[in-house]
């Protein structure tokens, strides 16, 4: 039988006790590196999920800048500036703010603060996607896209015909603002297009 003497004991014991000190810093070393990686993936998981809500909210709004220009370039309820009213009219039409009949002058598509505009939802001034053309709804998103017409006035000819009396003439164009929402609602993109009539 072998003799171990209280001296090679106490020494075993210290040896045993740095081992369980070394483990538990490791471990609790190891601990903050997962931790740390856990808050980096669900962190990028948020990012990628806002980037694809934008991209989508993006979509919706150039289905709805398209979904205009089909209603301008069919004629069949846009026509000159007939039925464009200051301030924006039920169905959308709308002539820009001049800055000259309120103190507001912010652009049109600023002002427009109902629950439809801002939200997809509720009542507003802008027209639905589709609700002129019967196109398709889109699927999948928090609310259909929204759109406003300006009817802007541009007057045409050569420099001395616009400034001669009565020698220039006069054109419009139309800018269409949208609105798109993604699968969430405060995801929102809003776009702009000039678009020159076939006519």
């Amino acid at each position: 039988m072998n003799n171990i003497t209280p001296t090679q004991l106490s020494a075993a014991n210290r040896q045993l006790g740095f081992v369980l000190v070394t483990a538990v810093m490791l471990l609790a070393i190891l601990t903050i590196v997962i931790l740390s990686m856990l808050r980096t993936t669900i962190l990028e998981e948020r990012m990628v999920g806002n980037s694809r809500d934008w991209n989508n909210a993006f979509q919706a709004a150039e289905a709805a800048l398209r979904d205009a220009e089909r209603e301008i370039l069919t004629g069949s309820r846009v026509s000159g500036q007939t039925g464009f009213v200051e301030g924006c009219s039920s169905t959308g039409l709308c002539l820009p703010n001049t800055c000259q009949s309120s103190a507001n002058c912010s652009p049109i598509w600023i002002q427009l603060t109902d629950s439809g505009w801002k939200s997809g939802t509720g009542t507003s001034k802008s027209l639905a996607y589709g609700s002129q053309t019967s196109a398709a709804a889109l699927p999948g998103f928090s609310a259909q896209p929204r759109y406003i017409i300006e009817a802007l006035s541009v007057t045409t000819g050569t420099n001395s015909a616009k400034t001669t009396p009565g020698g220039a003439t006069t054109s419009t164009l139309y800018r269409v603002t949208a609105v798109g929402f993604g699968l969430n609602t405060s995801s929102r993109v809003m776009l702009q297009s000039v678009i020159r009539p076939n006519k």
